[in-house]
Order: C-alpha cells, then structure tokens, then sequence
C-alpha cells in the first residue's frame, strides 16, 4: 500500500521566513544588542514581503511570533518593551567599501497595549536596499530557527553559515571571525578560549537548527590563522539516511502511462551532486540516476516522490 501524507484537520501556523540580503547578515553591526533584541529584530523583519517595493506603514508581531523565538513568557511586557526602545534609538553599522554607513532599524512610533498580545511596529526607510525588491544575494530562513540560540555569537555565526550555505564552507582568518562576530578584543584572547567559549558553543546551539558545521583550523607553526567552516544541511542529513533501502514509485520519463516500483539500493555523494543506485523491481535491472546538487534539494525532491515502505 502506497503511503502519502495526510493532511491535517487544521491548518498549521504559517511559518515566519525573514529574508535579508547577503551584505546585511554579513557587516551589519550588532554590538549594542543583546540575543532577545535581535530575536525580536529578526521576528519584525520575518513580516515583510521582500518581493515587495514598499514598506508598509506598519507590522504586527503577537505572542505566538515571540513563543517561536523563545521570547521569555514572564515580564514580556517589559523585555519587549525595553527591546523596542532599544532597537528605535540606536544603528547598526555597516562597512561599505571605503566608508561606514548607519542604518536604522525601527521607527520610534511601536504600539505595545498591555493587555494586548500583539505588537505595532514601523520600519526604517533605511532598510530597504536590504530587504525590499532585492536583486542581490540574500539568505532566508525561518525565525524558529534563532529559538535555542542563547547567546549573540551563535545568533551571528548561524547567519553568517547560512548566508555561506550555498558554498557549502566559509573559510575566514581568526582575526576577521573575531571583527564579524564582533567580539571584544579583550575577550578570549587565547585562541582556546574561543574554540571552548565561542565556536564550539555555537556549534552545540546551531545544531539545533536546519544547519550544523563542522569546522577544521589551519596553522602557521604552532599557531591557529584560519578557521574553515563546513555548512551541511542537518535536517537533510537525518531524511535521506531514511530513504536508503525504500521501495519509491514514479514515471522514469514524462510519456510513460504507469509509476515504476524501484528499490533504493543507495544515494551516493559525487562530484556533480547525487547518484542514486535503483533496482527496478519489476525486471530486477539497475537503474543509475543523477540527482541534484544539495542534500536540501534531494531531500525536496524526495517528498515529491511517494514512498513506500520495503516491508
């Protein structure tokens, strides 16, 4: 029996996908910022449409958007607020070739009713090169994402890996890691020290989002210069060891009248992206097919495919 998904009686919460250029993610200044500012920075910017060529003169966030970012529940009123007024009276910078830019994030003129669960929120006009009607590179994903990042340096570097994910690697010196993650130059000045505290930190907390990396140091004699982050697709990683010794059944060529029953015999990683390995079980022939590049494409191509289990 062929087993497709079922629906549900009630339709889930959209998803909140915030979408920033790649440039934003990659030099904006976050320092005066504490992770639930940026959490409810991020939760705003996840309501605009970045297809769109105007802002709207306002955005509503409520509580369920702050319980997908793990906003703590006790004193909301206050960590919001206090959040709010922060993020309308300071600019992020951002280096642009020879200059430095500042960039508003908020107006001043958020509605917050106490005994409301939802928030009224303006953007700044600043914003817009890197948000709205965007031609340039830019990185999405969805905001839940940020909610078991507890500190500000694993919030930066998930952006920073994701904004790289499409490589595949960021490769950076550990001087240029410290100015991106903007971290005090007094602070972990011994390279152990941000292996422990930082990087290997972030590594546990980003492994509870769609990505995880693994990360290999370069030396020059004793000394650590570069760092070479390698970017997979977590999620991705789980699903397709599943589908490895599954039955799948679908048309070999658009013209063909009936699905064709194959039994995965294995997906194999190759210079061009995927192999998969295919026993026809109708004849018993061997079926090679390419599949495509990313573990995150095969794994949307595979839920195209219906599935039916081996047993």
């Amino acid at each position: 029996m062929l087993v497709k998904d079922s629906k549900e009686s009630k339709a889930p919460k959209k998803e909140i996908i915030t979408v920033q250029a790649n440039e934003f993610i990659q030099k904006a200044s976050y320092k005066n910022f504490d992770t639930v500012d940026i959490k409810i920075f991020k939760t705003i910017l996840g309501k605009i449409n970045h297809n769109e060529t105007l802002f709207k003169d306002f955005y509503i966030i409520d509580y369920e958007d702050l319980d997908e970012v793990n906003i703590d529940k006790k004193n909301r009123f206050a960590i919001v607020t206090k959040s709010l007024k922060k993020l309308a009276a300071f600019y992020v910078q951002l280096e642009q070739g020879n200059s430095t830019i500042e960039v508003g994030l908020i107006q001043n003129k958020f509605k917050y009713e106490r005994n409301s669960s939802k928030i009224v929120v303006s953007v700044h006009e600043d914003l817009k090169p890197f948000l709205l009607d965007l031609s340039v590179k830019y990185t999405k994903y969805g905001i839940a994402n940020l909610a078991q990042l507890k500190n500000v340096y694993s919030i930066k570097l998930f952006e920073l890996l994701k904004s790289f994910q499409a490589l595949g690697y960021y490769e950076t010196t550990i001087g240029n890691l410290r100015k991106s993650l903007e971290i005090p130059e007094d602070n972990y000045k011994m390279y152990a020290d941000l292996k422990k505290k930082v990087i290997e930190k972030a590594q546990r907390e980003i492994a509870s989002t769609t990505i995880y990396f693994d990360f290999k140091e370069e030396k020059i004699g004793k000394k650590v210069e570069r760092i070479i982050f390698t970017i997979k697709s977590y999620e991705a990683k789980i699903d397709l060891d599943q589908y490895k010794g599954k039955n799948i059944k679908f048309k070999l060529k658009p013209e063909d009248e009936e699905d064709t029953l194959l039994f995965i015999k294995d997906i194999i990683k190759v210079d061009t992206g995927y192999e998969i390995k295919l026993i026809n079980l109708d004849n018993g022939g061997a079926i090679s097919m390419n599949a495509p590049k990313t573990e995150e494409e095969l794994f949307n191509w595979f839920k195209k495919i219906v599935i039916k289990d081996s047993k």
